[in-house]
């Protein structure tokens, strides 16, 4: 019912009869439930923003309805209707999942994917649209990991390089996607996250001018990822720098200084590379192995000819000469006589 013009009642006794509701049949219901038990309760109707991403152009228009309530002597935000599901705006219907994501919120947290048409509702120090529209949209989640990002916008204007600096509370896995806006392709290579227990750093250099979405995203359990923030990258020009593609492993400290270019066949480069906790590096190449000279303190270099032939080459480390090594990163290689 949330694209159709024929929408369910929203009287709370309708609802909990036909088990059918959009936003205001939730929020109406869970205030008949609040008013019930004496639990101070309003709704409230407003503007919220997609759960995964900031429409384009987007208008501050009231969409949607939630509920403050009073515990305590405090105010708090409840979206039950986001709580419960999720629009899918591809399929144009509701993925059913509960989640307490959406509980008990603070106005100041709440004020990332929610604005209210009345400004007394927003429950933290009042913001205007425009303020609104220049913030990013940061899922609750978010907050449990990191402080509030200062210098984070919805779009952050760069000439050719982006980083930004979170400072975590504790430590997780994430990973930075990123699509250009025109044409919905993700842009590979050009992303870097480097983090530890204080810190997460963003960094993502421009293929070429244009606009592009990042999404942020938190590692929920075993493979699967959930985007906890949203954001756009609008660059002037393109970046010489391309990192290559980073594989989740047991190597701590990754940080790879060279080549942060694409790779050509036939042509020489210097890898250096930093991983803490391992002896030995090499690289893989159509089927050969050559190894990184260990420079000591978790440093491995060497100049090596890409094969006229080559594909890809993978950074491989191990604990042990001739142990197991696993891939940390991997670059494609462009062929010179098509390039």
């Amino acid at each position: 019912s949330y694209t159709s013009n024929s929408q369910p009642p929203s009287k709370w006794d309708y609802v909990l009869a036909s088990r059918k509701a959009v936003c205001e049949g939730y929020a109406n219901a869970f205030k008949k439930l609040c008013d019930m038990l004496k639990i101070p309760c309003e709704t409230v109707h407003g503007y919220a923003r997609g759960l995964t991403h900031i429409p384009a152009n987007e208008e501050i228009t009231s969409n949607h309805a939630w509920n403050i309530v009073k515990i305590d002597k405090f105010w708090y935000n409840v979206d039950c209707t986001w709580g419960s599901s999720a629009f899918n705006v591809n399929t144009s219907k509701s993925n059913h999942r509960y989640t307490t994501d959406w509980l008990f919120l603070k106005g100041d947290h709440f004020g990332y994917s929610h604005f209210p048409n009345d400004s007394n509702h927003q429950l933290t120090k009042k913001i205007s649209r425009d303020e609104f529209k220049n913030r990013p949209l940061l899922d609750p989640i978010f907050f449990d990991l990191f402080e509030s990002p200062n210098k984070l916008q919805a779009t952050n204007n760069i000439d050719s390089s982006y980083q930004l600096d979170l400072i975590q509370k504790r430590d997780a896995k994430f990973i930075l996607n990123v699509y250009d806006l025109q044409t919905n392709q993700p842009v590979q290579n050009r992303a870097l996250l480097t983090h530890n227990r204080e810190k997460l750093q963003i960094e993502f250099q421009a293929p070429y001018a244009g606009i592009f979405q990042a999404f942020l995203m938190h590692n929920v359990k075993d493979n699967a990822y959930s985007s906890i923030a949203s954001f756009s990258i609008s660059a002037n020009k393109a970046s010489n720098i391309q990192h290559p593609t980073y594989f989740h492993s047991s190597a701590k400290d990754i940080k790879i200084e060279s080549p942060l270019v694409q790779l050509h066949a036939d042509s020489t480069y210097e890898f250096k590379i930093k991983v803490s906790n391992k002896k030995y590096a090499l690289l893989f190449c159509n089927g050969k192995k050559n190894r990184l000279k260990n420079q000591g303190n978790g440093f491995f270099s060497k100049k090596i000819k890409i094969p006229s032939n080559a594909i890809e080459v993978l950074i491989e480390v191990s604990d042990t000469e001739h142990g197991r090594y696993e891939a940390i990163a991997k670059y494609p290689v462009t062929n010179n006589a098509n390039f």
